[in-house]
Parts: C-alpha cells; sequence; structure tokens
C-alpha cells in the first residue's frame, strides 16, 4: 500500500512539472504578439500623429497579432480538448447552420470576400462532433 502511495504522489508531481512547463512555454510564446500589440497601439497614440505609412503598417501588425494570438488560443482550446472530452463531445450537429454561421461570421470579418460552399449542403446533413469546435477555426 505504500508504494502505491508513493506512486500516486510520484505521478501527481510528475503531472504537476509537465503543468508548470505547459504554462511557462504558453506564457512564451503569448509575450511576443502582446508585446507587439502594445507597442503599435502606443505608436498609434503618439501625439503628434505618426504618418499615414507608419499607421497603416502598425494597423497591419495589430491585425496580424492580433490573428496568431486568436490562432495560439485555438490550439490551446484544441489540447486541451483533445486531453479530457467529455461524453457529449461529439453529438448530431445539423451542418447547414454551421456553415451559415461561419459563412455570415466571414461576411462581417472580410466583406471583400465571397464564401460558397458547393456543392450545396442539403439542410439534413447531420455529422457527428462538437458544434463550438466545428466554428473555432
Amino acid at each position: 500500500m505504500l508504494a502505491e502511495l508513493e506512486d500516486a504522489h510520484r505521478q501527481t508531481e510528475q503531472a504537476l512539472q509537465a503543468q508548470r512547463r505547459f504554462v511557462a512555454d504558453a506564457s512564451h510564446e503569448l509575450r511576443p504578439p502582446l508585446t507587439t500589440i502594445r507597442g503599435n497601439l502606443d505608436l498609434l497614440r503618439r501625439e503628434p500623429p505618426i504618418s499615414d505609412p507608419d499607421r497603416m503598417a502598425g494597423l497591419a501588425d495589430l491585425i496580424e497579432e492580433s490573428d496568431r494570438l486568436i490562432r495560439m488560443v485555438n490550439d490551446l482550446l484544441v489540447l486541451a480538448c483533445a486531453d479530457v472530452q467529455p461524453p457529449e463531445w461529439q453529438e448530431p450537429v445539423s451542418l447547414k447552420p454551421v456553415l451559415d454561421h461561419v459563412q455570415r461570421q466571414v461576411k462581417q470579418l472580410a466583406p471583400n470576400r465571397t464564401v460558397c460552399f458547393k456543392p450545396v449542403i442539403p439542410e439534413l446533413v447531420v455529422v457527428r462532433g462538437n458544434e463550438d469546435a466545428m466554428k473555432i477555426h
């Protein structure tokens, strides 16, 4: 019994060390884009204002780094879901409403882009999955 307790303690300690490394790695990866965003926001607030080309470059950097952060967070969510998947993780999901939602989001985020689903998805197509996870990427 003592050996089992020692083994459980050792496994718990290893899991905690892995968790600490993961948090440190995630913090290390998130810091550079956040620093870039912060620096560009400071530039955009500068008085007198920066030149139009510099302002456009700063805004492009803000968008790029924000997108990068979103991808990182989404990847972290996927990793978390891969480790702990509740029984309801996969359930019947009607595909057409999910695709309609994604299409509306793209129209809001990129109004100059056209999104078409071909062939047209019939209303009755149902897949097994998680509706939220389908919308992450």
